[in-house]
């Protein structure tokens, strides 16, 4: 596989641009049942050690279904495919407009906006372009991507949950391309620094597990996107003296899978954010500055309005960078005893969760258009 490695503020992802086979499907949904069919090992061997990392995502471009769409996404987490995810689209549109095969005559300054193809339906991307000489060449640096998500909605809004320990707190769960679990981080007794990353793990995955077992939350539409994927730590949301008097700003630790801290404040959580401060009143058309454990920013805002069934949405936008510092090669050496690599129990977790799989979004189930 020919991988170009980013980080979109911080979080990392391998950008597959070449060596998968044709995967076949009218939709992409239909070519995901036929990756994880019939190709699954490559996501493992990516991402697994000794090749991978917990900390690693992977994005693989495909062919797109949707017409007039660049290129179609397949996003692959460790545990999990998701439908989307913003820093890794990020990644993507940094690849291909900055990357090795970039296509530079076809790129306009000072913007380029191109469709990805997501199971989650059409994306639009802007890729925020300035010219740069570099060795007597005039060539379009990509500055920063904003991604048009998806309608975002609440599920609901101060679910009380009671935990031993943590005592009764409230929930706010809202969905931003995945099921995102909303926490004040001050009413568990933490404060949103890398130093409490260990602390909010642990008290992320208790949350995430009690959930699910008290709630099983669907989306309207897509029945197969169910149950809390990400919870994230929150606290106030303050003016921003920094900018202008339309911006606002905030501190964010989303816990993913397999139990880690998001390098970035979570594109989808910021999606997902939007709507539950949308859903308080206490945001309409200002940007909000999302800041992470690491000091990385994403901004989000509101683009406007829409329904998803019964649930108001708001249809989010979030900007962020990324930036290339490796390519390589991934392949497989016949005498090498991991084919599809491993998992240690001290980053992976214990040995009856890390060997399976977190059912957060799992179409194997989903029948295939007949005569396939």
């Amino acid at each position: 596989m020919s991988v170009v490695a980013c980080h979109a503020e911080g979080e990392a992802c391998d950008v597959v641009v070449g060596g998968i086979p044709h995967v076949r499907g009218q939709t992409m949904l239909h070519k995901q049942i036929e990756f994880m069919s019939h190709h699954e090992w490559r996501r493992d061997q990516l991402l697994n050690e000794p090749r991978g990392r917990c900390g690693l995502n992977a994005v693989f471009l495909l062919p797109p279904c949707s017409l007039g769409a660049k290129c179609g996404l397949l996003f692959a987490k460790n545990d999990e495919y998701v439908p989307v995810s913003v820093s890794s689209m990020i990644a993507a549109a940094h690849v291909i407009v900055n990357g090795p095969d970039a296509e530079i005559d076809r790129l306009k300054i000072p913007t380029t906006r191109f469709t990805f193809d997501t199971i989650a339906g059409a994306v639009d991307v802007d890729v925020n372009l300035k010219r740069e000489s570099s060795n007597g060449f005039n060539i379009p640096k990509c500055q920063a991507v904003t991604v048009h998500g998806i309608p975002s909605f609440v599920f609901g809004l101060d679910y009380e949950l009671d935990l031993y320990g943590l005592g009764q707190i409230s929930i706010d769960v809202a969905y931003g391309g995945v099921i995102c679990a909303f926490v004040d981080a001050d009413s568990v007794g933490v404060s949103i620094h890398d130093g409490n990353g260990q602390k909010m793990i642990e008290i992320g995955e208790r949350i995430k597990n009690a959930l699910r077992e008290l709630h099983d939350f669907v989306h309207p539409v897509q029945a197969d996107l169910h149950g809390v994927s990400t919870v994230v730590f929150t606290d106030r949301v303050d003016r921003d003296n920094s900018g202008s008097n339309t911006r606002k700003k905030t501190n964010m630790a989303a816990v993913i899978s397999p139990g880690r801290l998001d390098r970035s404040p979570s594109g989808t959580a910021v999606f997902a954010r939007l709507a539950v401060l949308y859903a308080r009143g206490d945001i309409s058309k200002e940007t909000l500055s999302c800041q992470s454990i690491i000091g990385t920013r994403l901004y989000g805002r509101i683009r406007g309005k829409t329904m998803v069934d019964k649930y108001e949405a708001i249809l989010p936008s979030v900007t962020g960078r990324a930036w290339i510092h490796s390519l390589k090669q991934v392949g497989m050496n016949p005498g090498d005893p991991f084919p599809e690599g491993f998992r240690g129990a001290d980053q992976w977790g214990p040995d009856e969760y890390k060997r399976g799989r977190t059912v957060t979004y799992d179409p194997h189930n989903l029948e295939l258009p007949s005569g396939w």
